[in-house]
């Protein structure tokens, strides 16, 4: 075993030889103690005449008078010679009485180790506070950021697949140079290749969606991800959640691999701590204890990840069984005198990226990803409503016309906003002759619009003064339709319509902090022989976590 045990006593018959671990402790019996100067396990004892000194691990006070009781010391920890009738005391403080007509007494528990029965160095562990540690064949029990058990009640909050292509209206894509995005049929997965050796080539994709990080819950990161080559000289990679300015991600820098926190919170972009493998705190994924990751193969990275200024940010992979191993640790609490990162809602990103001249060309490919709460999300949200301040005509002529319209504000209180904006409500009065059309649409190109926001707080503008809009295959998009008669009121509720809040991108500011992609409600007439009136009243809320 890895630690010598001091105390042991001898078994017969060959009692010169064996030797079995023992646990010693001394018995002083006190008189003497009154409230508040208790004596307490993890306190140290000194004699008041004698200075002998002990670490106090338990107290035994039933069956005795008051004030009375017998104290168990480390016997281990004993310097010097207690005596008859001196004070205890605790800091400096009389706590008792080393009682008279008494003497100290050993005593000693015989100490049980459970091994492994093929390996015995592999002992049970107990940790400081005399907890066992208990771990199941998946690993140990998963505890969240606040320290609750996980109970597997997980909730999606995005999805990132590619059954068809490279879903290219979900993403920024940034390049330079020769820097490309390819789509693999065969595979389903997305390619970013510099595609040259030039210094300066790049490609990039980040996710519009910022995917909201609620406090009291934890988000988990899972990305599926191999890399083309084990790495080469002037060549970057990177894949996880972040931005150019805050975020938690795994990094290829030519061969050596980091994982690296990323903050802004100390007024500058992006200040990235990176920690070397090799130097992780659990496992470093090299054979070493466990799982050898070979990046050229594909496997699964996850980031856990929440957000009160500090706690902890988990990074691992799943091993070959797919049991999750856990690689290291940014400990960001009792650490750190700026919170770890501004802000922990982030979208999903990637990128491949020549430093210098490099070798060849260099690829990273995802296989898709998924973005997690791990808890039970109540998710907080600022409600907002508008009603029309005219009467729209709607004629066949006219064709489709925006009623309403929504998009999210590039800033809040002068920060870049990443908010989601959610239609919840409309109201919709046909005062017409005729039934018209109503739907909703996602980034259409309006004419004439003129958003201005609800309040000074609000993070998204509204918009009624357009007077047509512009559909295509990709902009413009069909979110819902339904049919209002004329003289009728037609009222819709959007809460349980799940494509509202999850499909495509929903109503946020585009991940390049600019491009604002509104949703419009529309009315078209159904002939031409009836004319619609509409006004209309609209309530959205503005989900800030």
């Amino acid at each position: 075993m890895s630690n010598l045990e001091r105390g042991y006593v001898q078994l017969p018959p060959d009692s010169t030889g064996k030797k079995s671990g023992s646990a010693s402790r001394l018995i002083i019996e006190f008189t003497g103690e009154t409230a508040p100067n208790l004596f307490e396990p993890g306190q140290t004892v000194v004699g008041g005449t004698s200075s002998a000194t002990a670490l106090v691990v338990g107290k035994f006070t039933e069956g005795f008078a008051a004030g009375e009781g017998q104290l168990f010391l480390e016997l281990e920890s004993l310097v010097g010679t207690f005596q008859v009738s001196e004070n205890l005391n605790v800091s400096a403080v009389t706590f008792g009485v080393f009682k008279a007509g008494t003497t100290t007494e050993s005593l000693y528990y015989q100490k049980h180790t459970v091994v492994d029965r093929d390996y015995p160095s592999r002992s049970w562990c107990i940790n400081s506070d005399g907890a066992g540690t208990v771990e199941f064949p998946d690993g140990p029990p998963a505890i969240s950021s606040f320290g609750g058990q996980v109970s597997e009640e997980v909730h999606s909050i995005r999805q990132y697949v590619y059954p068809y292509d490279e879903t290219a209206g979900e993403f920024w894509t940034e390049s330079g140079v020769s820097g490309v995005v390819s789509y693999g049929s065969d595979s389903r997965s997305v390619t970013l290749d510099t595609s040259a050796t030039d210094a300066g080539s790049f490609i990039r994709r980040t996710s519009h969606y910022y995917h909201p990080q609620q406090p009291g819950t934890m988000n988990r990161a899972t990305l599926g991800v191999r890399v083309g080559d084990a790495g080469k000289s002037n060549v970057r990679r990177r894949w996880g959640v972040f931005d150019a300015n805050d975020g938690w991600f795994w990094e290829l820098d030519d061969t050596t691999l980091y994982v690296v926190q990323r903050s802004s919170a100390a007024g500058s972009g992006g200040l990235d701590t990176r920690v070397v493998q090799g130097s992780w705190s659990h496992d470093d994924l090299d054979g070493s204890e466990r799982m050898n990751l070979d990046l050229t193969k594909n496997n699964m990275y996850f980031i856990d990840y929440a957000d009160l200024g500090a706690g902890v940010v988990r990074f691992g992979v799943h091993e070959e069984d797919g049991l999750r191993t856990l690689a290291h640790c940014f400990e960001n609490s009792n650490t750190l005198s700026a919170v770890a990162t501004q802000k922990a809602t982030l979208p999903l990103r990637f990128e491949c990226e020549n430093t210098s001249t490099a070798a060849s060309s260099s690829e990273l490919i995802s296989n898709g990803a998924i973005i997690q709460h791990i808890g039970t999300p109540k998710r907080q949200a600022v409600t907002q409503s508008v009603q029309s301040s005219q009467v729209k005509t709607v004629t066949q002529a006219s064709g489709e016309i925006p009623i309403m319209s929504f998009q999210a504000a590039t800033g809040v209180l002068g920060l870049t906003n990443r908010t989601t904006t959610v239609l919840s409500e409309i109201s919709a009065a046909n005062v017409g002759t005729g039934p018209v059309i109503l739907r909703v649409r996602y980034a259409g190109v309006l004419d004439g619009a003129s958003f201005t926001s609800v309040a000074d707080r609000s993070s998204s503008e509204w918009d009624e003064a357009a007077s047509g809009i512009t559909v295509g295959s990709n902009f413009g998009l069909l979110r819902w339709s339904d049919l209002a008669g004329n003289t009728e009121t037609l009222k819709h509720s959007f809460v349980q319509d799940k494509e509202i809040f999850q499909d495509t991108i929903g109503v946020v500011l585009l991940a390049d902090g600019v491009t604002q992609a509104p949703i419009s409600i529309t009315a078209e007439s159904v002939d031409a022989s009836h004319t619609g009136q509409l006004v209309m009243t609209a309530t959205w809320k503005e989900m800030w976590v």
